[in-house]
């Protein structure tokens, strides 16, 4: 099935949240990206509010309190007084540690623990993503008005067990083959070697264009619903993949290779698709479910208002680690021993150009911004919102 996921605009009756770890959006179709073919999350982008820079709140910590989900209790809270407890408040996981988090927070936990795969699959519907998408689709085919989904997956955590021909299929001309290993040691790596790296990354978007089919079922289960649905579809953290020596997170990796994770909001009362630029955290999905839930007019998804000059901060659990500041125009990497990194955005994509040493006057700035993600229009230094010419 094919199509579009929406007709015309109508009151979201239930709710659905698809959370993928480790779901890099630089890999991604709708984010730029062309060296594999993502058609699945295509189809859902271009049927959805699109946000380009969404960021992970850390890197560390306990998984829900890390990704924000304790703001999930407030969702509950608006939808008691809504309309009552909603019909089912469903969890749907393989993730051990989410499952534990979500009981007796939810209706019914759902955990799937297959035995994991000690080789790769033959076929893609043997692969763990397909396994936990059969089962979690299911509760998507049955929803009832009222219901909320919270289906997340380790998806592209280890093991990468798609079929070794979607490796292949990632290689260019001259490439080594790919390794067949589903996990590698993860860390930060001294010296990355070229070859290693691209081994690597082959693993990693052939797994990628696995869960891409499991995401067009997705959108076919969207489409075959009789009901208006409000969906999130989103990432907790992406996946290095031997930038700045990392492989997997880690709790020093603040670049955001690590941070940067799509953010997909199919909305049922906006029938066009849009891209906003504005800077937001990756569980913003909460607070959009949750003012519809409280019967607010859907935001003017292109812009945010009285969001133009936000910035965000991913911190961490102790003041050991580092931490990133991310304005429109700066991102700076503060270090427990007080060194700083000083990125240009968005024209420095890859983070590769530290320019700490030759803009010392921008530092300071970033000395004034806490945890809070607003302020008012005059707080904020311009030279922080105003991208570099």
């Amino acid at each position: 099935m094919s199509g579009n996921l929406r007709t015309i605009p109508a009151e979201p009756q239930a709710l659905i949240s698809l959370s993928i770890d480790g779901m890099a959006a630089r890999y991604l179709g709708p984010y730029g990206n062309t060296a594999v073919a993502t058609p699945g999350i295509n189809r859902l982008a271009s049927q959805a509010i699109l946000f380009e820079n969404s960021w992970a709140r850390s890197c560390n910590g306990t998984i829900p309190a890390a990704w924000g989900w304790d703001a999930l209790d407030e969702l509950m809270r608006r939808s008691d007084k809504r309309s009552g407890r909603p019909a089912r408040w469903l969890l749907i996981t393989d993730d051990r540690e989410v499952a534990a988090w979500g009981q007796g927070k939810f209706d019914e936990v759902i955990s799937l623990h297959d035995p994991l795969p000690n080789q790769l699959a033959v076929d893609v519907a043997e692969t763990c993503l397909a396994r936990f998408f059969g089962e979690a689709l299911s509760y998507v085919d049955a929803i009832a008005p009222g219901d909320f989904l919270l289906l997340h997956s380790r998806g592209l955590r280890f093991p990468w067990d798609a079929p070794f021909d979607y490796r292949l299929a990632t290689c260019g001309e001259g490439d080594p083959e790919p390794p067949r290993e589903l996990e590698f040691p993860l860390g930060h790596y001294a010296e990355v070697d070229p070859d290693q790296r691209l081994g690597w990354q082959q693993a990693y978007l052939g797994q990628l264009s696995a869960l891409d089919e499991c995401l067009d079922l997705f959108a076919d289960c969207l489409q075959a619903s009789s009901l208006p649905i409000l969906w999130a579809l989103s990432s907790p953290l992406s996946f290095p993949l031997g930038e700045h020596g990392f492989l997997g997170v880690h709790p020093d990796c603040v670049y955001d290779d690590a941070l940067h994770v799509p953010l997909l909001v199919g909305d049922p009362r906006c029938p066009e698709s849009a891209r906003v630029p504005t800077l937001v955290h990756a569980d913003r999905w909460i607070e959009i479910m949750s003012e519809a839930l409280a019967g607010k007019q859907p935001p003017h998804y292109p812009i945010l208002p009285d969001r133009e000059r936000e910035w965000l901060i991913s911190s961490s659990v102790s003041a050991l680690l580092p931490r990133a500041k991310r304005t429109h125009g700066w991102k700076v990497i503060e270090r427990a021993d007080g060194i700083q990194e000083l990125y240009v955005k968005p024209d420095d994509r890859w983070e590769k150009n530290d320019v700490a040493v030759r803009c010392r006057t921008i530092l300071p700035l970033f000395e004034t911004l806490s945890l809070n993600q607003r302020t008012a229009d005059d707080q904020l230094p311009n030279e922080l919102h105003r991208p570099v010419q």
